[in-house]
């Protein structure tokens, strides 16, 4: 007689039981349980059965109270809208996706994008649904978005000292597109200075300058941020994932460093000058948190705000330029003044015998004194 085929082992609290199976589970589990991205099991009815870190983050729940308990309630989101796609999903064995409202226990009011697929359970024979939950709040109709950039960035109109320019720029990035702005600028030798760095968290903010310049950034930041300055076009990156850092820390502490500030998702952009071509610097954007990641979209918005950035640098080195040119100017013509001076000066005292009453000696001295106000207008300018 056979004997009977064992149990399978229960999976540990917040994995998913069907990817504790096969050669090497108990990595995909953790790439899992530490993804950025909320992930929810819930049955046909949509009692929950297991989370993530992420979702738990985003629902504002304890874990271990959300098992057994019908997600809806967790949440308050539209139940029936989920239920139709839960049982659209069985029926036609495919990936169901929809935007709902949802309230956090919190009261936190969120959009999100709601992603359901079927998922086998090898344990039993019930129907479970994976429900990837992304953060679409503040996400707006192209034209809408496009209309709220320009707004924000449109306060740089006029500004003409570089540095104050880029500060306003990334008001219209930081907390409009991202949690992270990053913009360094270039100059002569292709050197970099570092302008702005924004966080929605100013303690966060110090965090990524503290790990920066210890590590240096990610480099699939770095890589990108090269790439953009060379075809002078936005770069979207790949959402980073878990083993992505394990991979590009150097050590423990880097790797605690870079898991904790969660920056899960990049958008590079250069700052062109639109008549030149010539890359005058880059803003390098990232999210965090439970904020969803970058689409291309959200990339074109980052790009727009380039070509504007790009713009008003060029016109604020334009002004800066030409100030430069009139202090040179005026520099050659104070010179000029003063060897005037000296030269009538010279002039009077080799006509020294025409004295005071001379007219001629009285021309002279009114010359110099003439030619002593226009050196200190000049001067003044």
């Amino acid at each position: 007689m056979l004997e009977p085929s064992p149990e399978p082992p229960r999976s540990p609290p917040g994995v998913v039981p069907s990817l504790r199976s096969g050669e090497g589970c108990e990595r995909i589990a953790e790439l899992y349980e530490r993804s950025p991205v909320a992930h929810v099991l819930v049955t046909e009815d949509a009692l929950v059965v297991e989370l993530n870190l992420a979702a738990a983050a985003l629902l504002d729940v304890e874990r271990e109270r959300a098992a057994g308990r019908p997600l809806p309630a967790l949440a308050r989101l539209d139940r029936a809208a989920l239920l139709r796609r839960l049982r659209a999903c069985a029926r036609d064995e495919a990936p169901q996706a929809v935007e709902l409202d949802l309230t956090s226990r919190a009261g936190a009011e969120r959009r999100v994008l709601l992603d359901a697929r079927r998922v086998p359970d090898p344990g039993t024979d019930a129907r479970l649904f994976l429900l990837a939950m992304t953060d679409v709040t503040g996400r707006r109709p192209p034209d809408e978005a496009l209309e709220a950039v320009l707004e924000a960035a449109g306060a740089t109109a006029g500004v003409l000292e570089a540095d104050a320019l880029v500060e306003r720029l990334t008001c219209a990035a930081v907390p409009l597109l991202a949690d992270l702005a990053i913009v360094d600028l270039l100059h002569e030798g292709g050197l970099r200075r570092r302008v702005v760095l924004r966080h929605v968290d100013p303690s966060r903010a110090e965090r990524v300058r503290a790990l920066e310049e210890r590590w240096g950034l990610l480099p699939n930041v770095a890589f990108s941020s090269l790439q953009a300055l060379q075809t002078g076009r936005p770069q979207l990156l790949p959402p980073v994932a878990p083993a992505y850092l394990e991979a590009a820390a150097v050590d423990a502490e880097h790797l605690t460093e870079l898991v904790g500030l969660v920056l899960r998702s990049w958008a590079v952009a250069p700052l062109i000058a639109p008549e030149t071509g010539a890359a005058l610097g880059v803003l390098r954007l990232a999210t965090s948190g439970v904020r969803r990641p970058f689409d291309p979209q959200d990339v074109a918005l980052a790009g727009r705000i380039g070509q504007l950035g790009g713009a008003g640098l060029a016109a604020a080195r334009a002004h800066a330029a030409a100030r430069a040119a009139d202090a040179a100017r005026a520099a050659r013509a104070i010179e000029q003044a003063r060897a005037l001076e000296e030269a009538l000066r010279s002039l009077l005292r080799a006509r020294g015998g025409l004295g005071g009453a001379s007219a001629l000696g009285a021309d002279l001295g009114r010359a110099v004194e003439r030619v002593r106000a226009v050196s200190r207008e000049l001067g003044a300018v």
